[in-house]
């Protein structure tokens, strides 16, 4: 069985089922992959967790400098967000091209208030500095 068919195995046939990061080890050791791939694989995992965390860290800090909050998913003001949810925010965001003019569809003023708490290549990103 290939790792495709581990993973499908495992997943079923719901979307809406997760599977662990050891399921997926486990079925690469188990289709034969070498330990260096595992590895590799583990290196990456560990390099995407290092990156949110980082930046869960430093929004979270600059709204704690700020003193200020920003609503979570139940619409009550959190200080302490995470990084998952801002991102669900910023979903609906996209560039429109208008007659060779760019323009940000969908950022509303809770999108532009979270915004702040960013760097500028963030706030240059979506056009606004």
């Amino acid at each position: 069985m290939n790792l495709v068919e581990q993973i499908n195995r495992l997943l079923g046939t719901h979307s809406q089922e997760l599977i662990s990061a050891g399921q997926v080890v486990k079925a690469m050791i188990l289709n034969g992959n070498s330990t260096e791939r595992v590895a590799a694989l583990a290196m990456v995992m560990g390099l995407y967790l290092l990156v949110y965390s980082l930046g869960q860290r430093a929004l979270r800090q600059a709204l704690q400098r700020a003193k200020k909050t920003i609503d979570n998913q139940l619409g009550k003001p959190t200080s302490t967000p995470t990084l998952r949810w801002v991102f669900q925010c910023f979903m609906s965001i996209h560039l429109v091209m208008i007659a060779q003019i760019k323009q940000i569809a969908n950022l509303t003023h809770e999108r532009q208030w979270i915004l702040q708490f960013f760097g500028a290549p963030c706030r240059k990103y979506y056009l606004l500095s």
